[in-house]
This record gives structure tokens, sequence and C-alpha cells, in this order.
């Protein structure tokens, strides 16, 4: 059962890292939902330059790669993994309640994975 609670999480990541790309490249984030069936989607609207659909494409795997590393990193160098954990989970918490639904799995999944984030480093 934890497992496809992880799952949930991990599929979060990967389209909230759709999400950060759209912003980042100036374009506009309408929503994020997780389907329950392992997939998910971000509905956003690229930057209207050359390749900036390919980045938030891309962004995806890419990003949820860096987030995993990062997270494996600070396991190995605790000297600021407590700043950034809070940061993280704080980033959860706000993308979920800007981009999700209320009351929608990525809503719930944003929510308790932030606040246990808290929970654990507190």
């Amino acid at each position: 059962q934890f497992t496809s609670y992880l799952k949930d999480f991990v599929v979060l990541i990967h389209e909230i890292c759709h999400a950060t790309a759209a912003l980042f490249t100036g374009g506009m984030v309408k929503g994020i939902a997780l389907h329950g069936n392992e997939g998910g989607e971000t509905i956003a609207i690229p930057a209207s330059f050359r390749g900036s659909f390919i980045l938030v494409v891309s962004a995806g795997y890419i990003g949820c790669s860096l987030v995993g590393g990062i997270l494996l990193r600070l396991g190995f160098n605790s000297q600021h993994a407590r700043q950034t954990l809070i940061l993280f989970g704080l980033f959860l918490i706000s993308v979920s309640v800007l981009y999700s639904k209320l009351g929608e799995l990525a809503y719930f999944t944003g929510i308790i994975w932030g606040v246990s984030i808290f929970v654990f480093v507190i």
C-alpha cells in the first residue's frame, strides 16, 4: 500500500517539474492532476519562444532525476539538509494549493507529503 503512495509522490514530482519548466520559460500553468494509475498531467501553455515546448515536455523526467539526485546528495551531506527539506515541503504544499483542485489526488498527495516532510524534519 505504501508503494502506491510513493508512486503517486514520484508522479507528482514529475508533473511539478513540467509545471516549473513552463513557468521558468515564461509560460503558464493551468493545472496539475494525478490519475491514480501512475499517470498524471500538467496542463500548461509553454512560452512562445522557439524550443520552449521541448524544454517543458522533457522537464518531467530530467527534473525528477535532478530532484532525486539532490535528495540523495543531501542524505550524504547533512549540513543544509534540514533547510532544504523544509523548503521542499513548502514548495510541495504551495504548488499543490496553487495548481491542483481541492479534493483531488494531486492536492492531497502534495499536502500530505509536504506536511510529512515538515513533521519528519522538525
